[in-house]
């Protein structure tokens, strides 16, 4: 079984056949695509789920994410307003596409993910294009909440397909060439002018943090001091601070001054009011996925801004308390390879994550869910990086030459 599997999945375009049913752009654009897209995204996970059942190799945090998207569909058949068709859509994609990237990592390597790469890139690209092109009106808008809509979607909920393109990047470059290229730090630019341009201030703050991390990953000082305990701490101070405690005062000048938004930042602070109330009345498990009529009765937007108060109000403390676990699971494996640029490049994602998911968070953005994935399965990418590296010096005669004479060389 095992052969199959690396057969199958180091094949370019077997892997590519497989993740094109999950690259569906935004909704609207061309019906039509999107309805056929989504059938051969159903087809899809039918197989990927088949094949990860029959690999018998099954790693936690596929688990742990698959309980997640299950309380969900749990809380959303418990609640009389939710949307269960699109809540059991949501729940199979992001399944499906976390298996898919981690049977990528294990039995397709360097080639799976070289193809994750070049379709993720090509649609940012493609994205940012129709940004520049098309801002303020959009590619089109919904008018039921006067939102604008670009190639891969909403302008903010972009990000969180941006992000994951390029710290995948960042990992193929590293591994292939064993430093980062200069295409990714082009692209990061772009990213950030980009959402810049469309006025998404915490996008473009988090990736300017994740550029100037880049440029700098090697330094040991910077990797010692970003580790995966300060990053949790930062989001969980970030939360209680701005979010519980409200430190609107002191964020006044700053707010205003400076990223040109009101202090009470573009109206969170009332979205967040509705979500705590909302949130105490069913904190156990949540309301799951609503209408999105129902959300913008409740809060005037259709999600709640905040990485955290999502999980509370889509899946309650249950929700938290299994995303708490899998990030202990991921900061364990990170630690653990520590030493890898690897591991703190895939820190650094994680850090700019935060930074923009404190104010603004879409569960159905579901390539974010790759980047837990990857993280898990570092030990995977470090071992791919070491055979790739000793493939192409087994590649020149010379290097042959002096591996044979370090063997052989008397003691």
């Amino acid at each position: 079984m095992n052969k199959f599997l690396r057969y199958f999945y180091s094949n370019r375009i077997l892997y590519f056949l497989l993740l094109f049913g999950f690259l569906v752009p935004a909704s609207y654009i061309n019906p039509q695509l999107v309805a056929f897209m989504n059938n051969v995204k159903l087809v899809a996970c039918i197989i990927v789920i088949a094949l990860y059942l029959l690999s018998l190799k099954y790693s936690k945090a596929v688990i742990f994410i698959a309980i997640l998207q299950i309380i969900f569909v749990i809380s959303t058949g418990l609640n009389p307003f939710g949307d269960l068709r699109n809540q059991f859509i949501q729940c199979g994609t992001i399944i499906g596409l976390c298996m898919l990237c981690e049977m990528g990592i294990r039995y397709g390597g360097w080639k799976a993910l070289q193809t994750l790469v070049v379709s993720m890139d090509a649609l940012a690209l493609i994205t940012i294009y129709t940004m520049f092109k098309y801002y303020p009106i959009g590619m089109y808008r919904d008018q039921l909440y006067d939102s604008k809509y670009f190639f891969m979607g909403l302008g903010n909920s972009s990000y969180f397909f941006f992000l994951p393109a390029i710290i995948m990047t960042v990992i193929y470059s590293l591994i292939k060439h064993h430093n980062i290229n200069f295409f990714v730090y082009l692209f990061s630019i772009l990213t950030i002018v980009a959402f810049n341009y469309i006025d998404s201030k915490s996008a473009t703050i988090s990736m300017i943090f994740l550029l100037i991390l880049l440029i700098f990953y090697k330094n040991r000082v910077l990797k010692k001091f970003i580790n995966y305990k300060f990053v949790m701490v930062f989001a969980i101070l970030y939360f209680y601070l701005v979010v519980y405690l409200r430190i609107e005062i002191q964020m006044s000048s700053f707010v205003s001054d400076i990223l040109h938004r009101n202090p009470n930042l573009t109206g969170r602070f009332h979205i967040w009011d509705r979500a705590f109330y909302f949130i105490q009345q069913k904190l156990l498990l949540g309301y799951g996925l609503e209408y999105i009529k129902v959300s913008i009765l409740r809060f005037g937007i259709n999600h709640v801004h905040n990485i955290f108060l999502d999980l509370l109000y889509s899946g309650g403390l249950l929700s938290l308390c299994i995303y708490a676990i899998l990030m202990v699971l991921i900061g364990i494996k990170l630690y653990k390879y520590r030493s890898s640029p690897i591991s703190s490049v895939i820190t650094f994602g994680f850090f700019a994550f935060f930074i923009a998911a404190m104010m603004d968070y879409y569960n159905v953005s579901y390539f974010i869910f790759p980047l837990y994935i990857f993280a898990y399965n570092i030990e995977y990418l470090v071992k791919e990086s070491g055979s790739v590296a000793l493939k192409s010096e087994l590649s020149s005669p010379v290097n042959v030459l002096k591996i044979s004479c370090r063997i052989h060389s008397p003691l």
